[in-house]
């Protein structure tokens, strides 16, 4: 059999997997877009989804694994394919990570109201306490936002994910282009980055015209085996 020859199996090896494998994955891609990241459960739930799709992705490469290695000439199509098929698992991905973050936005968010709760009742006990003991004047000071309140810390309500990490960065985006300092015209978006990356919500005054953000990187682990 001709080098061609070769090929040109390869590559109808290749189109018969993905002809095989596409209307599972979009069948799956649609099953993922009705999951629903309400409560601590179902964030569970999807950390566990995010680590079947990484797997998925991982057992895709695999299959197309031989196509690839037995036709150098028709390597760049086969990884078209291969692309293809995977940009479906990685628009399940983004759907997952997206309904993960806004519940994880949702939740941090309602954290920090009863934190901010529960402050206010130590920061009261506290000058209960003092007043109490016949220290007015301290208990006068810890109402007026001084003085030694215990510190408390409110346990995370969201669930501890073991195959998913998240971390906050600073992100930005142009509201005014008029107000931008001139030093950061044309827009020298890794100046700003930089800039916003060590400045957080800061670097809306330093570089102006612009709005600082919180969003949430989420990195996830394939399983082994």
């Amino acid at each position: 059999m001709s080098t061609n020859e070769e090929n040109v199996n390869q590559k109808e090896c290749a189109m018969q997997q993905y002809n095989f494998l596409e209307p599972k994955i979009m069948s799956y891609v649609e099953g993922i877009k009705n999951i629903q990241v309400r409560d601590g459960d179902e964030f569970t739930a999807a950390d566990e989804m995010l680590v079947e799709i990484k797997t998925k992705m991982k057992s895709l490469t695999e299959a197309f694994a031989p196509s690839k290695q037995g036709a150098k000439a028709t390597h760049s199509a086969i990884c078209a394919l291969e692309k293809k098929a995977s940009s479906s698992l990685g628009e399940a991905e983004s759907i997952i990570k997206t309904k993960m973050k806004v519940y994880l936005a949702k939740q941090r968010e309602l954290d920090a109201e009863k934190q901010k709760e529960i402050n206010e009742q130590a920061r009261i006990a506290a000058a209960v306490e003092a007043e109490s003991e016949g220290h007015k004047g301290e208990a006068e000071e810890i109402l007026n936002g001084g003085g030694r309140v215990p510190a408390v810390i409110l346990e995370s309500s969201v669930p501890k994910s073991k195959n998913t990490s998240f971390r906050t960065v600073w992100k930005w985006r142009l509201i005014n282009e008029a107000v931008v300092d001139k030093k950061y015209l044309m827009l020298d978006e890794k100046k700003i980055n930089k800039v916003v990356g060590a400045l957080g919500k800061d670097a809306e005054s330093s570089v102006g015209g612009i709005e600082v953000y919180e969003d949430t990187i989420v990195a996830t682990k394939s399983r082994v085996g």
